[in-house]
């Protein structure tokens, strides 16, 4: 019997966070809360070979005083030891050259291909979609339906955040490469799904033609109010080629990351540069 024992993470994780607040975090709860912690967390695993590769919301748990403990290693490899080779963790926070990686029957499967080897830029292409869909409300998720990207953006440059429009949206992303991946794998509970994708090759076919005409960090569609320092991180991580990636460490220092300066003051909000004069009192009578 293997007993496992690990860190109690009492406010459980991002995703039922995400759930209970059923909003956009602001850019600072964003920074502070998450990508932060998470991309120093992310150095110290990189910096020892690990790869996690399975960054999403429900692996991101809080503690008490909601510091961030990044869980769920079952995916995890050491690349300095083991050529990682595997379509391994979740299609939507799934990097491109994962995605590439065809399925495997055996372990050993994939081993002797070296030009599909990829290494700890995966982690950091899901750092970009965790970032993007925290702010803007649901996943920058790649699918054969061209109409749901399109109706996403559409909803990301709506000034009225998500809402349940985004909500929907995001349950039908979800959905779709739920079932693509269900395809891909060739599960024979698929078959319901056939009018999206009737056969695995016609999916993964369409998936490639869509992700080579739309999957690119020039597409993504942000709220107005994004500023301009989140766009560049967010594109940065997710550039298509892991070699153009920044490393976690790299990321680390991204001026999104720095401290936010404090609000400047409205004109009628202005302080006085010295103490208001005392009124005289009144005469005594």
């Amino acid at each position: 019997m293997v007993v496992l024992v690990q860190e109690f993470a009492v406010r459980g994780d991002l995703y039922g966070m995400q759930r209970a607040l059923r909003q956009r975090l602001s850019e600072r709860q964003l920074v502070d809360l998450v990508v932060a912690p998470l991309l120093s967390g992310l150095s110290y695993l990189h910096g020892r070979g690990v790869c996690h590769r399975d960054i999403k919301p429900e692996n991101l748990l809080f503690t008490h005083d909601w510091r961030l403990v990044v869980g769920d290693f079952g995916a995890s490899i050491n690349v300095t030891q083991e050529r990682a080779v595997t379509r391994a963790g979740t299609l939507e926070y799934m990097a491109p050259e994962v995605e590439r990686c065809p399925l495997k029957v055996l372990p050993g499967d994939n081993k002797d291909k070296q030009e599909l080897a990829y290494t700890t830029a995966v982690d950091v292409w899901a750092v970009g979609v965790l970032a993007y869909e925290l702010l803007v409300g649901f996943p920058p998720v790649v699918t054969p339906d061209a109409a749901v990207t399109a109706a996403a953006a559409e909803v990301a440059a709506s000034p009225q955040g998500p809402g349940e429009a985004a909500l929907a949206l995001a349950a039908a992303a979800r959905a779709l490469a739920h079932s693509r991946s269900r395809i891909q794998r060739n599960d024979p509970d698929a078959a319901g799904d056939a009018a999206i994708a009737p056969t695995a090759a016609d999916a993964t076919a369409a998936a490639q033609a869509f992700l080579a005409a739309n999957a690119s960090c020039k597409t993504l569609s942000f709220p107005a109010s994004t500023s301009a320092a989140a766009r560049d991180f967010i594109s940065m991580a997710l550039a298509e080629r892991p070699e153009e990636r920044p490393t976690a460490q790299q990321l680390a220092g991204h001026v999104w990351l720095r401290p936010f300066p404090p609000p400047t003051p409205q004109p009628h909000q202005q302080q006085p540069s010295s103490p208001p004069q005392q009124q005289p009192s009144p005469p005594q009578q």
